[in-house]
C-alpha cells in the first residue's frame, strides 16, 4: 500500500490538535474526522501558543515524525509508553491467613481478661458460615460472672465460659456445618472436640498448641483421630496483620506501605 505524506505546518481545521511545547513525541494525540485513507505517514510539528500568529506558525520546532494507522471513523490514537500496565497485588491475604485473621479479630470481642480466643467456620465454597469467641452465656451479666483462673473451682470462670468453638457452631448461619473447616486460635479442648465431631466439621486449623501435653488436649487428639477429623497447624507468612482505619483515605501510608505490613501507629489494631 502506498503511503501519502502529509506535512502539517499549521493547524488545519478538524485535523491537527494543538500540543504544548512541554509535550513529548511519545504523548501526542491526533484527532481526525472520518477519512477514506486507510493509512498515511504524518509529520507532526509541535509548537507553543506564543508561536501561533493567526493561522500560521512561526519558529517551528524540529519535526518529530511517526507513522500511524487511521481507520475510517477512528477518532483518536494515543501514543504513550511512559506508564507500565498495572498488575495485581502480590501481598494480598491468602485464604488461610484471611480466615485465621477473622478468628483473631473476633477474639477481640471477648470480655475474658486473661484469654481471648476466636473461631471461624468456613464451608467448601470459602464462605463463612459461623463465627464466635469465648464468653459467658447469653443473659449472664459479664460484670457479675467470675473471671478468675485460680481459687475455688465454682468461683472461677471455667464452669461458666462458653468456648469460641461452641459459640461459632451455635452461631452458624446455615442449616449445618457438615464438611466445613474451623479456624481457631488454640487447639480445641476435649469438650470442643466432641462438638466439632458431632457437628460434622471435617478439618480443624489451629494457630497455637501451647497446651499440647495437657491430658485434656491428649484426649482431644484421640477423639479427633478416632472420628477421622483432620487437623493441622496454621503457618503464618507474616508476624502480624495490621488494620489501619485511615489507610482507606490514603493517610499515614507511603506508596510503598501496605495494610499488611506492621505499622507503629496508635490507630492500628494488631492481630
Amino acid at each position: 500500500m502506498e503511503y501519502v505524506p502529509l506535512h502539517v505546518a499549521f493547524p488545519p481545521r478538524n485535523f491537527c490538535h494543538h500540543v504544548d511545547s512541554g509535550a513529548s513525541s511519545q504523548n501526542i494525540s491526533i484527532i481526525a474526522e472520518p477519512i477514506s485513507l486507510q493509512a498515511m505517514c504524518i509529520n507532526i510539528i509541535y509548537f507553543t501558543h506564543k508561536q501561533m500568529e493567526g493561522n500560521c506558525v512561526t519558529n517551528i520546532s524540529p519535526l518529530t515524525t511517526f507513522s500511524t494507522s487511521l481507520s475510517c471513523f477512528k477518532m483518536a490514537e494515543n501514543i504513550s509508553t511512559s506508564q507500565p500496565k498495572a498488575k495485581k497485588r502480590s501481598d494480598y491475604l491468602e485464604w488461610d491467613e484471611y480466615f485465621m485473621a477473622l478468628a483473631f479479630l473476633s477474639a477481640q470481642r471477648s470480655k475474658d481478661p486473661s484469654t481471648q480466643v476466636g473461631a471461624c467456620i468456613v464451608n467448601k465454597s470459602k464462605k463463612i458460615v459461623g463465627i464466635g469467641y469465648n464468653g459467658m452465656p447469653n443473659g449472664c451479666d459479664d460484670d457479675e460472672m467470675p473471671w478468675d483462673r485460680t481459687g475455688d473451682w465454682s468461683n472461677t470462670k471455667y464452669p461458666y465460659v462458653c468456648h469460641a468453638e461452641l459459640n461459632a457452631i451455635l452461631n452458624k448461619n446455615s442449616s449445618d456445618v457438615q464438611n466445613c473447616t474451623i479456624y481457631v486460635a488454640l487447639f480445641p479442648c476435649n469438650e470442643c472436640a466432641k462438638l466439632i465431631i458431632q457437628s460434622g466439621i471435617s478439618l480443624v486449623i489451629y494457630y497455637s498448641d501451647k497446651y499440647h501435653e495437657d491430658k485434656i488436649m491428649k484426649a482431644s487428639r484421640t477423639l479427633l483421630d478416632k472420628a477421622g477429623v483432620g487437623y493441622r497447624q496454621f503457618q503464618p507468612k507474616m508476624k502480624q496483620i495490621v488494620i489501619d482505619f485511615e489507610c482507606i483515605d490514603g493517610k499515614k501510608m507511603s506508596p510503598h506501605d501496605s495494610p499488611l505490613r506492621p505499622l507503629q501507629q496508635s490507630s492500628a489494631t494488631n492481630i
